[in-house]
């Protein structure tokens, strides 16, 4: 997963109005503004409610469920022919609007 591929997808979930935020070690690159080492993977908090147009988005570009045992509705991972792949961790706001 390089910057660039962090960049596109992102900017697609936006323009497809997905919100999501990044996590995990991208998260850290992001904050400290530069890469500090490579990633494989994307980690990825979502809305619920966006888990249907990001599953279809990401499918029509060739990513597919990676089985896992530990794999849950909340949290899973999706990865593509060449090796990417995004961590998907769900999260669902309650009335006050804290993340659960």
């Amino acid at each position: 997963m390089t910057a660039a591929d962090v960049i596109g997808l992102y900017t697609e979930w936006e323009n497809l109005n997905i919100k999501t935020w990044v996590d995990g070690g991208w998260d850290v690159d992001a904050l400290l503004g530069e890469q500090t080492r490579p990633h494989q993977d994307l980690d990825i908090v979502v809305r619920q409610e966006d888990v249907p147009r990001l599953r279809h988005m990401l499918q029509e570009r060739g990513f597919r469920d990676i089985k896992l045992t530990e794999a849950k509705p909340w949290n899973f991972v999706i990865g593509d022919k060449d090796g990417r792949e995004i961590d998907v961790h769900v999260i669902v706001f309650d009335s006050y609007g804290n993340g659960l």
